[in-house]
């Protein structure tokens, strides 16, 4: 009985196990051929070098030339931390930069920028960027205008120059003027008037959306009808 039992289970494991390969040799060369040529047409990893460290600038001069005149974007940050270190020694230069006709867009623009994040002592600088009378782009002056917002604390002759660049004559400085006020928020509260008649008055609708969102910034209170 127990050569029986012996018996058929190992007549069932044989059963059970993987069926023979029917593949013949000559499939098999083929096969292993193809492996190897897949491996061999592998293109090799290669290791980039690491990156050269960027040459330092040590001056308000440089980094105001490094604006000027290169476009790298870690080149750019490195020359805008520096400056933004420099605080209101900065900005003179960087307003020569700005009335510079000759400078690129793209570098006013990012000097505009720098003038943003040093503050309070840039805000003239930027007011005279963003006045219509100046001449400047109307890419340069929204930049202004956008950064006049961001300077904190709010100063009355900021807000002035805002309430009037409501009404520009370009419509997206116009709009850069009312996202501004709606940043600088209840300190702003006596352009509300101005901003409900944009409200009222205007044909655009995505002004008119951002007049009222600016509205409900500097007047929480407010609750406009629909």
């Amino acid at each position: 009985m127990f050569r029986r039992f012996v018996c058929l289970f190992v007549l069932v494991a044989v059963g059970c196990g993987s069926p023979p390969s029917t593949k013949s040799k000559a499939e098999k060369k083929k096969e292993n051929a193809k492996q190897v040529k897949a491996v061999a047409e592998t293109p090799p990893k290669v290791e980039e070098p690491p990156a050269s460290p960027l040459p330092p600038i040590t001056s308000i001069d440089d980094a105001v030339a490094v604006l000027a005149t290169e476009s790298e974007v870690a080149r750019i940050r490195q020359a805008s931390e520096l400056l933004v270190s420099s605080g209101e020694s900065a900005v003179a230069p960087l307003a020569m930069l700005l009335a510079d006709s000759t400078s690129t867009l793209e570098a006013r623009v990012a000097a505009c920028r720098v003038l943003g994040q040093i503050g309070a002592p840039a805000i003239p600088a930027l007011l005279r960027i963003a006045d219509p009378k100046a001449g400047n782009p109307a890419e340069v002056r929204r930049k202004a205008v956008e950064q006049l917002g961001l300077t904190t604390p709010a100063q009355p002759n900021t807000i002035a120059a805002l309430i009037i660049l409501l009404d520009d004559a370009d419509i997206l400085t116009q709009r850069a003027a009312v996202v501004a006020i709606g940043k600088i928020g209840p300190d702003a509260a006596n352009a509300k008037p101005k901003i409900m008649e944009i409200i009222r008055t205007t044909d655009d609708k995505s002004l008119r959306a951002i007049a009222d969102n600016t509205i409900k910034l500097i007047d929480p209170r407010k609750i406009l009808p629909h």
